[in-house]
């Protein structure tokens, strides 16, 4: 069972009954703040009513930064009355400084205290679980919480998949600042991850679960990732919650994006500069841009940006210089140019452009010099030349198909004249299909 904290504000309010009356503004104090525990603290206080004036709430509100406020900040509402009152919070993070400001809202608008601060502290009465655990309904989520564990040595899984009580409300594990991995899949009735104050894992997996619309209580995470699935969230429509994020270092699976039908960002992940593994952002059917990979220049695996129907540009890639893996761009049919890869240089696998069916042209590869791998584009039936690939001096391969208006071969001039073909050069299907001699000889386009 979770244990919950009190805390009692003191505050003496003297409320005017005129905001331009300075003698009779509202006053405002703070006591000694007591009891500060890891996760709670306690404050003790009173509110006092002018007459004229209508109290419509009264509270706190707590930040990590100074000067919370309360549209911005956590609060709690405790009433419209005067006098004396409690206020409950939890799910604080060990270790957290943190400023508090008593507030009181009536006729006249919102007034506040003076700002105090206090820090939590870090005892982890629970200790650490050792081993891999998996958690099927709410109320094995209560039993566990109560343990007020602070680390699982081994994998955390949040599963309920049609198991009863299901699982609506995570705050019993508020104790938990570390796990190895952590998998949250198949709650379909889970609205938030609020009440995690997580801020180390290697693992994150989050599959299936319909009803989350936002994993903000991720924020706390700055530990470097080693794996991250997030699948087939019908509702998720951000990853805002991962902006502590800086590096992921994985051997195979770096970031999996797939089937997230309400994605429409991934700013979240924008901090992220360093990418050691495979990255898949697939079938996000509402997804508009990548701005979220804006400070990656390397992405050390391969890159796939498939079945993104309404991506309309690659502009969150455009400091991507190498990618030591193939990198595939499959039917992304809102996409017209390539724009946002002016400064990749190298793909070490194959390189594969293939049904973006709206795509103009291809310029914004002016700076790509090399694929060890095949270069394909197919199935581009608005694509009429080759121009952006004059930079390009070696490939594995070279497979330009089914481009039906495809016409002017003259930007691979270079390549062609040099030897740059290292394998198989296929041109058919498209409106002009020169040979290698034809290019050498100076019929590159019709």
């Amino acid at each position: 069972m979770i244990k919950y904290f009190s805390v009692l504000i003191a505050v003496v309010i003297v409320v005017s009954c005129s905001k331009d009356d300075a003698e009779n503004q509202e006053l405002i104090a703070i006591s000694d703040i007591t009891n500060i525990t890891d996760l709670t603290a306690t404050i003790s206080g009173t509110v006092q009513e002018v007459s004229g004036t209508t109290i419509s709430a009264k509270g706190f509100v707590w930040e990590i930064a100074p000067n919370p406020v309360i549209e911005y900040s956590d609060s709690t509402n405790e009433g419209n009355s005067s006098g004396s009152f409690t206020s409950n919070i939890s799910n604080l993070s060990r270790d957290t400084e943190y400023f508090v400001r008593a507030y009181v809202t009536t006729n006249e608008g919102t007034m506040y205290s003076e700002q105090r601060s206090f820090t939590t502290t870090n005892i982890c009465p629970g200790g650490t679980y050792q081993g891999d655990i998996t958690l099927h309904n709410q109320d094995m989520v209560n039993k566990f919480g109560s343990n007020q564990y602070c680390n699982v040595n081994g994998l955390l899984r949040i599963h309920s998949f049609g198991n009863t009580p299901p699982i609506t409300d995570l705050s019993p594990l508020s104790s938990l600042s570390k796990v190895s991995s952590l998998v949250i899949d198949y709650n379909y009735v889970l609205p938030s991850l609020n009440g995690l104050n997580i801020k180390e894992t290697e693992g994150l997996v989050l599959i299936g679960n319909d009803a989350l619309t936002h994993i903000d209580a991720l924020s706390s995470i700055t530990s470097t990732m080693t794996r991250m699935i997030i699948e087939k969230n019908e509702k998720l429509e951000n990853l805002d919650g991962l902006s502590g994020l800086t590096q992921i270092d994985a051997e195979i699976i770096g970031l999996y994006l797939i089937d997230n039908p309400a994605l429409t960002n991934i700013n979240g992940i924008a901090n992220v500069t360093s990418f050691n593994g495979n990255l898949i952002i697939e079938n996000n059917p509402s997804l508009v841009h990548l701005d979220g990979l804006i400070n990656i220049e390397t992405i050390d695996g391969y890159l796939e940006i498939d079945f993104n129907e309404n991506l309309q540009n690659l502009n969150g890639l455009s400091n991507l210089k190498h990618v030591n893996g193939w990198f595939t761009m499959y039917h992304n049919t809102g996409l017209t140019n390539l724009d946002g890869l002016q400064s990749l240089e190298s793909v070490n696998e194959h390189f594969s452009i293939n049904s973006n069916k709206a795509l103009t042209n291809i310029s914004g590869l002016a700076n790509l010099k090399t694929t060890n791998g095949r270069f394909s584009i197919v199935f581009s039936d608005h694509l009429t030349s080759l121009d952006g690939l004059s930079s390009l001096q070696t490939t594995g391969g070279f497979r330009i198909g089914a481009n039906k208006i495809l016409s002017d071969f003259c930007d691979v001039t270079s390549l062609i004249q040099n030897g740059g073909v290292l394998g198989e050069y296929e041109v058919m299907k498209n409106a002009y299909n020169p040979t290698q001699q034809d290019i050498i000889d100076g019929n590159c386009s019709l």
